[in-house]
C-alpha cells in the first residue's frame, strides 16, 4: 500500500507518485515531485544540490544539470504556493541544497471502504454489461456528448477546489468510452460567452448533456451539489449531493464520474435500464443499519421562495415528514433552490413522490424532488 506524506494542506503519495492539496490533485512534473518526495525523506535536513544530482539526473547531463534543478525547485514552490524570499516549506541553503522545514507526518494508506455508491455503481456496470450482449439494440448508435461546465464556489477561497473537482471529473469522464467530453477549455470559452445560459452553452458546444456542480462549506464538511441536464431545455435529468470530510474528497471525483457516465449511457439509448437509474437516488434505505439523509428540493422563482419555503414545509410535516434543516442555494440561471433535509425517520417514497408531484403544480416552482444518500 502506497505510503503518504502529510505537511499542512498536502499530502503526498509517494508511491503514485501524486500531490494533493486539501483532497484536490495538485499537477507537478516528475522532476519536481522526485526533488520533492527526496527532501520528504530528509525533512529537516540539508539535502545537497550533488544528492539531487545523483538521485535525479543520470549521468551525462552535467552541464544542464544547474537549469534543470532550479526549474525544478521553481515549479515545486509554485505548486505549493511556496517562496524562495519567506520559505514556508523548501527552505534554499545558498550553494549547498534545500530543507524541507515543515513538519511532516508519514502514514500507510488504508484500503479505501467500499461504499453503499459504490456498490449500486457495481451493479449498474454489471446489469449493462448484460444489457449490451443481450440487447445489443439498447446500445446508443454514437456516445453522446458531455460537457462538464465549471463547478461554482459559495466561497472565493474554494475556487481552486470547485476547478479542481471540475477538472478530475472531466479528466476521468473522458476516460469512459461510453461517453464523449469536450475539453475544459472549450467549455470555459463557451461558459464565459453565454454566463448562465445551459441550453447557449450547450449549442455553442454542440453536446447532449451538462453536468454542473456547486461547492459550499457546511460546518467542517465539504458539501457537492451536482446537476445532469439535458443540453437542449437545462432540465434536470440526474442529481446528487455529496457530503465529505477534506479528507474523503479524494474518491469524489471517481464516484462522480461512474455515475455520470452511467447515467448518460442509460439515457442516451438503454431503455431496459432507465428505470434503475431513475430509482437509485430515491431507494428507500435500511434506516437501522444505514446512515441515511433525506433531502427534498424545491427550484422555484424568486418571488415565490417565502411562499414555497412555508409550503414545502406544511407539505412535508403535514405527511409525517418533519425538517430537520431548511437552505437556501442559488442555482445560477434565476432560480433558487430550496433545499429541505428531513430528520431520520422511516420513509415511504410513494409518499415522497406524491408530495413532489403537488408541489410541482404551485405556481412559481420549476421543479420538485426528492434524494437520499448513505455514509454507511
Amino acid at each position: 500500500m502506497a505510503v503518504l506524506v502529510r505537511f499542512g494542506e498536502f499530502e503526498v503519495d509517494l508511491r503514485a507518485g501524486e500531490l494533493f492539496k486539501e483532497g484536490i490533485k495538485i499537477r507537478l512534473q516528475q522532476q519536481p515531485f522526485r526533488v520533492l518526495a527526496l527532501l520528504l525523506e530528509h525533512p529537516g535536513e540539508v539535502v545537497t544540490r550533488e544528492d539531487l544530482r545523483q538521485a535525479i539526473w543520470p549521468a551525462g547531463t552535467f552541464v544542464e544539470f544547474d537549469v534543470g534543478l532550479d526549474a525544478a525547485i521553481h515549479k515545486l514552490r509554485s505548486a505549493l504556493g511556496d517562496s524562495a524570499e519567506s520559505p514556508r516549506l523548501v527552505e534554499t541553503l545558498p550553494r549547498r541544497g534545500y530543507r524541507f522545514i515543515a513538519a511532516v507526518d508519514s502514514a500507510v494508506a488504508p484500503e479505501a471502504p467500499r461504499t453503499r455508491a459504490a456498490a449500486i455503481i457495481a451493479s449498474i456496470v454489471v446489469l449493462a454489461a448484460i444489457a449490451l450482449v443481450w440487447h445489443p439494440w439498447s446500445r446508443p448508435k454514437a456516445p453522446p456528448l458531455v460537457a462538464v461546465l465549471y463547478f461554482e464556489a459559495r466561497d472565493t477561497a474554494d475556487a481552486y477546489l470547485a476547478d479542481g473537482l471540475t477538472e478530475d471529473v472531466t479528466s476521468l469522464l473522458g476516460s469512459v468510452a461510453s461517453v464523449q467530453v469536450k475539453s475544459p477549455g472549450a467549455v470555459r470559452r463557451a461558459q464565459r460567452a453565454s454566463p448562465g445560459d445551459a441550453p447557449a452553452i450547450a449549442r455553442a458546444l454542440g453536446v447532449h448533456y451538462l453536468l454542473d456542480g456547486n461547492v459550499r462549506r457546511v460546518g467542517s464538511r465539504v458539501r457537492v451539489s451536482i446537476r445532469l441536464l439535458t443540453g437542449a431545455t437545462a432540465v434536470a435529468a440526474w442529481g446528487d449531493v455529496f457530503d465529505r470530510k477534506p479528507d474523503e474528497l479524494l474518491a469524489l471525483p471517481s464516484v462522480i464520474a461512474q455515475a455520470v457516465a452511467l447515467t448518460v449511457f442509460v439515457l442516451a439509448g438503454n431503455t431496459m435500464l432507465r428505470p434503475l437509474v431513475n430509482a437509485i437516488n430515491r431507494s428507500p434505505l435500511d434506516e437501522k443499519t444505514s446512515e441515511a439523509t433525506y433531502y427534498f428540493k424545491l427550484a422555484v422563482t424568486p418571488g415565490s421562495l417565502a411562499k414555497m419555503r412555508d409550503r414545502l414545509v406544511e407539505r412535508l410535516e403535514a405527511a409525517q415528514y418533519p425538517v430537520a434543516n431548511l437552505d437556501v442555494v442559488e442555482t445560477g440561471d434565476d432560480l433558487l433552490e430550496i433545499v429541505a433535509t428531513l430528520v431520520s425517520t422511516a420513509i415511504d417514497p410513494k409518499e415522497l413522490d406524491i408530495v413532489a408531484a403537488d408541489l410541482q403544480q404551485q405556481q412559481g416552482v420549476r421543479h420538485a424532488t426528492w434524494e437520499v444518500s448513505t455514509k454507511d
